[in-house]
C-alpha cells in the first residue's frame, strides 16, 4: 500500500468529534452501505483497507465489526474481527433484536415466560401477564380517581 492509498482514505473522510468516527464521506459505497476504494488494482471496503494499513491484514474468514455501530466509519479503533456469527448477534436489525426478545426467559420485573403467564400478541411480541394485569389495574384505578375529581367539580354539592 502506497502514501497515495493513504491520501486518498483521508480525503474522503471527516472525523466527527463526538464519536471519534472517522465518517466515509465519499460517493463510492456498495450495496450494503460501506465506503469502498480502489488500491492496488483491487476494490477494497474502505473500513477493510483503514483496518489492513494500521493493524495488518484480516483474516477472510472474519467480518470487521463496527463496534460504534455506524457503517460509515472506518477508524480501525472501533473495528475489531470477528466471525460472521458474533457480528450478526451483535448487530441491531429489528430482526435481530426479536430473536433476542424471544430468548428472554425472565420478563423486566423477574417474572418467568412460562405459558400460564405470557400472552403473545399477533405480531409476535410478548407480554408478561402478571405485569401486564398490574399496568391495567393501576391505569384503571387511576382513571376512576380522575373520573371521580371530574364529577366532584361538576357537582360539588353532591361531593359534600
Amino acid at each position: 500500500m502506497s502514501f497515495d492509498t493513504i491520501q486518498k482514505l483521508r480525503d474522503a473522510c471527516v472525523c466527527s468529534e463526538s464519536t471519534g468516527c472517522l465518517i466515509w464521506t465519499h460517493k463510492s459505497l456498495s450495496k450494503e452501505g460501506y465506503g469502498q476504494v480502489w488500491s492496488g488494482g483491487k476494490k477494497w471496503l474502505a473500513h477493510r483497507l483503514s483496518f489492513t494499513l494500521a493493524r495488518g491484514p484480516v483474516d477472510p474468514a472474519l467480518d470487521l465489526d463496527h463496534l460504534c455501530r455506524n457503517r460509515a466509519c472506518i477508524n480501525p479503533d472501533h473495528l475489531e474481527p470477528v466471525t460472521r456469527g458474533v457480528n450478526v448477534q451483535r448487530g441491531d436489525s429489528p430482526r435481530l433484536s426479536a430473536l433476542r426478545q424471544t430468548s428472554k426467559t425472565h420478563c423486566r420485573n423477574g417474572h418467568p415466560y412460562s405459558e400460564e403467564n405470557t400472552y403473545v400478541r399477533p405480531r409476535g411480541d410478548r407480554l408478561c401477564r402478571t405485569c401486564h394485569r398490574a399496568q391495567s389495574l393501576t391505569s384503571m384505578r387511576i382513571s376512576r380517581s380522575k373520573a371521580a375529581a371530574a364529577i366532584s367539580n361538576l357537582f360539588p354539592a353532591v361531593a359534600a
